[in-house]
């Protein structure tokens, strides 16, 4: 009988020890980190990133809450690692898991100087994100609705490799109620273009709804519809015509042009002239003792 209060008893500190670690706090082992800087690269730097309980300011004993050092070697300008993946403990104040993200923190990054001694700080301190406080955080419901806003999810803290989701191209991540996957959009009206060429279009040129200009003859084509093109429209307009209108070649009031509407131009000669027009000519003979008499008028209409 006491053999099996033993195990019964044993049992209920295994369970108790079980719930308690289930209900802990989830620990954050790492934080991906991104900084834009402007160091010399390609280059291997040693680097030391702490973390701190203010923007600005503060001392190393009272505000920093955590820290570790390490050499990365960087191909651009933008710094990117994770916080939390050195080991060893001399490089260290210790595991990122023991932090408490109940709070506000930012992230101070400083380089070595070449006597292997000074730090020297990398612009900055940068705030995080929203990402480690939620992973932080003991279970969905503890955070308030209305409680994560703009304020919090500052621009690039969601990105596909953080919620675990890549799609490819033409695709965008869908959240269905159980998961992230990758669906599709609907796709957006085609675009419309205004092609050219030195010929009418023919109808295995553009797509529906293409404009086409013939360079040669000035000519606007379009919307093409069904596949087929419309009749083209000059885009100068039409010309201007004009006709030939000859005055009396023995008029005393010097050959008068009877032009309607507007006179183009007028032509003297001593014993004839001749005004060609869009339309046609006239001539007009006039007296050779007196040269005012003959006179052509071209008229525009």
């Amino acid at each position: 009988m006491k053999q099996k209060v033993s195990c019964f008893v044993i049992s209920l500190l295994f369970l108790s020890v079980a719930a308690s670690a289930a209900w802990a706090n989830p620990v954050v082992p790492r934080i991906y980190f991104t900084k834009a800087t402007e160091i010399a690269v390609p280059a291997t730097y040693t680097f030391r990133f702490s973390i701190w309980d203010v923007a600005t300011g503060g001392t190393k004993a009272a505000n920093r809450v955590w820290w570790e050092e390490k050499e990365i070697a960087m191909t651009d300008t933008t710094l990117s690692t994770y916080l939390g993946d050195v080991t060893d403990p001399a490089r260290r104040s210790g595991p990122l898991g023991d932090v408490d993200f109940s709070e506000q923190y930012w992230v101070m990054v400083e380089k070595l100087a070449p006597d292997g001694v000074t730090y020297r700080t990398v612009g900055g301190r940068t705030r995080l994100t929203v990402v480690p406080y939620a992973m932080w955080s003991e279970t969905a419901g503890s955070v308030a609705d209305g409680a994560v806003g703009t304020a919090q999810l500052a621009d690039g803290a969601v990105t596909f490799p953080k919620i675990g989701t890549v799609c490819p191209d033409g695709y965008h991540p869908t959240y269905s109620g159980t998961g992230w996957t990758c669906g599709v959009g609907t796709p957006g009206a085609d675009g419309r273009t205004i092609l050219n060429g030195t010929v009418n279009p023919t109808g295995s040129v553009g797509e529906d709804g293409d404009f086409y200009i013939n360079k040669t003859t000035t000519t606007l084509f379009g919307p093409k519809s069904g596949g087929v093109w419309p009749s083209g429209v000059s885009l100068i307009g039409p010309p201007v015509t004009t006709s030939a209108v000859c005055s009396s070649a023995m008029n005393l009031n010097h050959g008068t042009c009877s032009c309607a509407r507007t006179t183009i131009s007028q032509i003297t000669s001593y014993s004839s002239c001749t005004a060609t027009a869009d339309t046609g000519s006239c001539n007009a003979t006039g007296n050779p003792t007196y040269s005012k008499y003959g006179m052509c008028c071209v008229c525009a209409y």
